[in-house]
């Protein structure tokens, strides 16, 4: 929530950036890389900050959480098309 309340007191625009591919590259709770995987990073575009002046962070941080989320579902079905949205399981029925 710190970026968010920092990019309204600057009336800066805010960058989102979308990593997918780390959780099997460092595990939850280690502190060792395990073997090699594809990473993608992708810069989504810049909001601008007179596109959220008027909302409070509650808000703007659900608007870059849905972008940032929506971006994720596409680069895991990018690297991973024989699995779901999740990247979890197969896709459809």
């Amino acid at each position: 929530m710190g970026a968010f309340i920092l990019a309204k007191k600057m009336k800066a625009p805010i960058l989102p950036v979308v990593v997918e591919g780390t959780r099997h590259a460092l595990p939850k709770y280690s502190i060792n890389f395990h073997g090699t995987h594809r990473i993608r990073v992708r810069v989504l575009d810049e909001v601008p900050y007179e596109s959220f002046a008027g909302a409070s962070e509650e808000e703007l941080s659900k608007r870059i959480r849905g972008l940032m989320n929506a971006e994720l579902v596409r680069l895991q079905s990018e690297m991973n098309p024989d699995r779901g949205p999740s990247g979890s399981g197969p896709a459809g029925p």
